[in-house]
């Protein structure tokens, strides 16, 4: 007899069923774990950046505090210096200075120079404290003898103030005191509105050789200016003389400097501007307007399309003239070109000359060249 055989009934696996489910159950475990620390994340930086914010608020209020503190001990140094008789002035010896009923605020005398006449010049170093900061301003003041002290000039006087970071005077502010204040900027320094009593205006580069550049606008004028960047002119502004490490730029208006030093490109455009005397190192442009300039040396080109004239041009590259004739006299060691209204009473030039002036103008008394003429 033939056994039968054996049928096996298939049984459902439940736990092969079951883990797809227990796997959705930990995925979404640790979504939310994710989301979590997600949101710790970010509520942890978000206060973290409010306490940053926070310490670098108190910060700059506590240096604040001690630098108005500083400053009123200056003025407090300042009417007990003038108020001392003669023979205090010349007793004075470096070492500290006791001041009473001002909170926060010590002084110390750091030399005491004797300028003639009864005269003393002071340095003094004033610390203003708060909250743990400390703010110190080196002041030189002047008290005895006359009451007016020689004026400064342009190659001496007193640095007044000494300021590290950039400067910014806009609105209606006036310098006062016995003499114009001389100003150094270790920065940018930048003129606006109304703004008078500056004698002298310095600009310096920082140790990274950043900054240095000088703007002065509206109707403001100040005598002497020296930049080791850059220097902008417009409105109305004007300067007496100008030395200038890099570029200058007058710009419309009737923006003028007296005497320009540079030792990178001038630029004077638009308006009535006139750079009065130039002395640059790179090229130098008289453009559009009424602009003009007296007399311009320059050590590149110079290009003068300005409808006004010049006294006398000398240039080691070459010169373009589209001025009228003053009279005007042009010296280069290249090219010379006259065009448009191009009109001077002579040339002289190791280049070339070429007149494509207006019918009556070119040249009116003499042309020495060592190259060749095309008109």
């Amino acid at each position: 007899m033939t056994p039968e055989p054996v049928r096996y009934k298939s049984q459902p696996r439940q736990g092969v069923r079951g883990r797809p489910r227990a796997q959705r159950g930990i995925a979404a475990v640790l979504f939310m774990l994710l989301v979590g620390l997600a949101l710790t994340a970010t509520v942890l930086g978000t206060g973290s950046a409010l306490r940053g914010a926070q310490e670098q608020h108190l910060a700059v209020h506590t240096q604040t505090r001690a630098q108005l503190r500083a400053w009123t001990g200056v003025e407090v140094v300042r009417n007990w210096l003038s108020a001392l008789p003669q023979a205090d002035l010349v007793a004075l010896a470096a070492g500290p200075i006791a001041i009473s009923g001002v909170e926060g605020v010590s002084a110390a005398l750091m030399s005491n120079q004797d300028m003639g006449s009864g005269r003393h010049r002071f340095v003094v170093h004033v610390t203003g404290s708060g909250a743990g900061a400390n703010s110190v301003v080196e002041v030189v003041l002047e008290a005895g003898g006359t009451a007016t002290p020689p004026a400064p000039t342009t190659t001496g006087g007193i640095n007044a103030v000494t300021i590290r970071r950039d400067l910014e005077l806009t609105g209606n502010i006036t310098v006062t005191g016995n003499a114009s204040a001389n100003i150094t900027v270790e920065g940018n320094a930048v003129l606006r509105g109304s703004v008078s009593g500056i004698n002298r205006l310095c600009t310096l580069k920082d140790a990274a050789g950043n900054g240095g550049d000088m703007e002065i606008h509206s109707n403001i004028n100040v005598p002497y200016v020296c930049v080791d960047g850059d220097l902008e002119l417009t409105g109305s502004a004007s300067v007496g003389t100008a030395e200038v490490a890099g570029n200058a730029l007058l710009s419309g208006g009737s923006t003028r400097i007296d005497a320009l030093l540079a030792n990178g490109e001038v630029a004077v455009s638009g308006g009535g501007a006139n750079a009065g005397n130039i002395r640059a190192t790179g090229d130098v442009r008289v453009t559009g307007g009424n602009a003009r300039a007296d007399t311009i040396v320059s050590e590149s080109d110079v290009r003068w399309t300005s409808s006004n004239s010049a006294t006398r041009i000398s240039a080691n590259g070459d010169v373009v003239y589209q001025g009228s004739n003053r009279p005007t006299t042009i010296e280069a060691l290249g090219n010379v070109t006259l065009s448009g209204g191009g009109n001077v009473a002579s040339i002289t030039t190791k280049g070339d000359t070429s007149i494509t002036s207006w019918w009556g103008n070119g040249i009116q008394t003499r042309l020495q060249g060592e190259g060749d003429l095309s008109w």
